[in-house]
């Protein structure tokens, strides 16, 4: 019997530039979603938190403005 995906800590990617913390992200088994300002290239907000514990494959919102 299956307990679904194993959980993973979410890091803190704020004040990464985007494809850094898109990197980082997925080097812990998870998925991210940029919503993006034009011109701007450093995360400065993430939801899930960073130190969440979410099921791997699970996808963070990265703010980049």
């Amino acid at each position: 019997m299956s307990k679904g995906p194993p959980l993973v800590s979410v890091p803190d990617v704020r004040g990464m530039s985007s494809g850094d913390a898109e990197q980082k992200l997925k080097d812990v088994g998870l998925k991210s979603r940029t919503i993006r300002f034009p011109g701007a290239d450093t995360v400065r907000t993430q939801s899930p938190a960073p130190g969440s514990m979410v099921p791997k494959g699970s996808t963070v919102t990265l703010g980049v403005f």
